[in-house]
């Protein structure tokens, strides 16, 4: 079965459309209730006319060393509705000030790029960089950067490299479809910000010589304003699998990645690592899913994996796993949270929990979204799905934020807990500051059903 989803509306959409099965294979770890976090709205969209401040965020917010937060959604704006940059500003006493940074689309043939996903990174001196999903000169999509003036009044936005400028479009086009590719770079895992001279990595969905998807590398050339684009590797469907997700990078200069479909199974996990001069680099599956029966090892990954300060992994799959309870007609399980230990092809996944744990799934179901980590190893993410509140839009639930130690899950958070799903629905994974605050998106609901930007308070 292949789930390529163009957005997470799609990946929605089609969840809505799953019935019911019902599996006799219990969850990994039990889950223990809803601890004493309390939510704050920072932002609901479509607060404007015409949804000019945007609509719809499909991937969480990022926060820079004065803790402003950024984020991008694909739809809503000024003009053609194509999509939008914005900031949220703290003052410090719990008020936060919503800031158009860039609508898209107000050049001739959207030569800016059209449809932002996968959110952005922040540098040093305050610029962001991000990728459009379609525009550009080729109509396939952008890498764009987003420069403040001094006084942090005006944003100007600079195409980094068109997609599709290759002959064939051997580059890879049509970037961020479903699962949305943040960039990365190094030190990033550590939560350190970009240094703006370092290669940046990112994914294509689709392209790429077997047109289902690269893994790329852009370098900026020093001492001009020009930028290097080197195809690092173009997947394979039956090797690699398709539809790579977010990308991260180990102090070794290894990148990690899990792609959505393909593989021998329902999508992969994978290492990339280069030579000592960095002009080759070698691919290895670490682990390919849906190898166990009944997809008991999880599958169709939606979301990049994260590092601890082992060497070990964490990641999530969207379907998958033993679940007794889980609403999916088209293949078993509500999702997994699994641990990935790199050794090559000997690389073992460890199941630490199977979403679905009880009738209307309390704990949430099908995991997406960036995941974070604290400092003892405690695990912090979201499901798209479930949490018992079925009053969302398509009526299975708006979804949770968890907290996992070790294999004992903790639900945060479950959306649609006010009437009309006011609290937002169908969050798109969690960040963490110092403090110990969450903040993310919901793709829908809000005060005005865009979809919104939240704070989970400890």
């Amino acid at each position: 079965m292949s789930i390529g989803f163009r957005s997470a509306r799609d990946f929605a959409g089609r969840i809505a459309a799953l019935s019911t099965i019902v599996l006799v294979v219990a969850s990994v770890a039990p889950w223990t209730g809803a601890s004493a976090y309390t939510l704050k709205t920072l932002y609901s969209f479509c607060a404007q006319a015409g949804c000019s401040d945007g609509e719809d965020p499909e991937s969480t917010v990022v926060m820079d060393g004065s803790r402003h937060l950024f984020g991008t959604t694909p739809y809503g704006g000024l003009g053609d509705y194509d999509g939008t940059v914005f900031e949220l500003t703290s003052d410090g006493h719990g008020n936060w000030t919503y800031t158009l940074l860039y609508s898209f689309c107000p050049k001739s043939g959207c030569k800016d790029g059209t449809f932002p996903q996968g959110g952005v990174i922040v540098d040093t001196a305050g610029n962001l960089y991000g990728m459009t999903e379609f525009g550009g000169r080729e109509g396939s999509g952008t890498v764009y950067e987003l420069s403040p003036n001094a006084r942090r009044t005006k944003w100007k936005l600079n195409i980094l490299y068109n997609f599709c400028s290759q002959d064939g479009c051997g580059s890879g086009n049509n970037l961020t479809q479903g699962p949305a590719s943040r960039l990365t770079y190094s030190g990033a895992s550590s939560g350190a910000l970009y240094d703006g001279v370092s290669p940046l990595y990112g994914t294509t969905l689709v392209g790429g010589d077997g047109g289902v998807g690269s893994i790329f590398q852009l370098t900026p050339v020093v001492g001009t304003d020009k930028w290097k684009f080197k195809v690092l590797r173009n997947l394979d469907f039956f090797v690699d699998g398709e539809d790579p997700s977010g990308l991260l990078i180990d102090a070794a200069g290894n990148l990690y990645g899990t792609t959505l479909n393909g593989g021998t199974g329902a999508g992969t996990a994978f290492e990339l690592s280069p030579n000592a001069r960095k002009t080759r680099w070698t691919q290895t599956v670490l682990h390919s899913f849906c190898t166990l029966s009944g997809c008991a090892d999880g599958g169709y990954p939606a979301a990049g994996m994260i590092m601890d300060a082992s060497g070990t992994l964490f990641g999530t799959t969207g379907f998958g796993g033993a679940s007794q309870h889980c609403p999916n007609a088209s293949g078993p399980g509500c999702g997994v949270v699994f641990k990935l230990a790199p050794n090559g092809t000997a690389s073992q996944e460890t199941l630490l929990y199977t979403f679905c744990d009880a009738k209307h799934c309390p704990d949430g179901n099908y995991p997406a979204g960036d995941m974070t980590m604290d400092a003892s190893g405690n695990l912090f993410g979201s499901t798209y799905r479930g949490g018992g509140n079925e009053i969302d839009h398509y009526g299975q639930g708006g979804g949770t934020v968890f907290e996992l130690n070790g294999t004992v899950l903790n639900v945060l958070y479950r959306f649609c807990s006010q009437d009309n799903c006011a609290d937002g629905e169908y969050p798109n994974g969690v960040i963490r500051d110092g403090s110990g605050n969450l903040y993310g998106t919901g793709l829908l609901g809000g005060a005005n059903g865009g979809g919104s930007v939240f704070q989970l308070i400890p």
